[in-house]
């Protein structure tokens, strides 16, 4: 498998190669992926809470209110936040930026009102969810190669309550098909977090954290004999994580392969020395395939090599 070549190594070679000054290397290398204000950061926090204060305010208000009225209220919530959202689409940066925070709220506010409706029409709360969730899911793939943030952070937070209120909604007491689905939502979004999109770590963050729930929970469900689900899973994880040089995907599948091994240890070992034996030998058997596989490198490079 071919080593990727860092940010640091690219510029190395570009300097060497004439592209660029060693000063504009510096600058390209510590230059932060986004820029903000102290100004623009407090705006925020300031509107965080004055968000909160308006919709436990609105909460208050609209105790006796119909579902119907609320719904109603919130598709022209969702207008308005809209129309704001985009008047504000391709300015400033700190107006993008406000913009998409608005386009969050938009989706938000559409799809929980579509939820009410499914609701208002007698349809269970866990497939009214799903509902909302699928709304969110699906606006943020449409906008995840063209926005920032606001793609990322919706299908993050929209595949996990998708997952949870679908599982739910066929089998509520069913945890294996709960952590099947957690494997499979948490690998779909490490595959949309590898495409080019912004904040494409949320996605890839996330995903590793759902296949890590799913792959413990269908390790807990099977009982003795799903030890190693975790493990391989894991395993999985982790090579994918070591191919992309994702950290966040390589955390995730070192804990998976840890956990299932030693589970599988701890389960088939009465011994404590012998389980720390065990647990050692398995470190030992990963550094000798590596071993192995380097010298086949080495092996095939030197083959590969043109002869004088």
């Amino acid at each position: 498998m071919k080593q990727r070549k860092s940010l640091a190594n690219t510029l190395n070679d570009l300097i060497e190669s004439g592209v660029l000054s060693t000063k504009q290397s510096e600058e390209i290398l510590h230059a932060p992926r986004w820029s903000y204000t102290p100004r623009e950061l407090l705006s925020y926090l300031a509107a965080l809470i004055i968000a909160v204060g308006v919709i436990r305010t609105v909460a208050a208000a609209l105790v006796d209110v119909s579902e119907t009225a609320i719904a109603t209220l919130l598709y022209l919530l969702a207008l308005v936040t809209g129309a704001v959202s985009v008047r504000l689409s391709g300015k400033s940066d700190i107006q993008s930026r406000v913009s998409e925070i608005l386009e969050i709220a938009t989706t938000l506010s559409a799809a929980i009102a579509t939820g009410i409706v499914c609701n208002v029409a007698d349809l269970e709360m866990k497939w009214s969810v799903a509902v909302i969730a699928l709304v969110a899911i699906g606006w943020g793939l449409f906008r995840s190669n063209k926005s920032e943030i606001a793609g990322a952070i919706l299908i993050s937070a929209g595949v996990p309550t998708f997952i949870v209120s679908f599982a739910a909604g066929l089998d509520e007491n069913n945890g294996r098909l709960l952590g099947l689905l957690m494997v499979i939502g948490g690998s779909l979004l490490i595959f949309q977090g590898t495409r080019v999109m912004g904040f494409a770590f949320a996605p890839r963050a996330a995903g590793s954290l759902y296949v890590l729930i799913g792959a413990m929970t269908l390790g807990s469900d099977f009982g003795a004999a799903g030890r190693a689900i975790p493990l391989v899973i894991g395993a999985v994880l982790f090579a994918v994580g070591i191919q992309r040089l994702a950290p966040e995907m390589l955390l995730a599948g070192a804990f998976c392969v840890l956990a299932g091994l030693l589970s599988i240890v701890f389960e088939t070992i009465d011994n404590d020395i012998a389980q720390g034996l065990a647990i050692v030998a398995s470190g030992l058997v990963v550094l000798a395939v590596l071993g192995a596989q380097m010298k086949r490198a080495v092996s095939r490079s030197k083959t590969d090599a043109p002869t004088a």
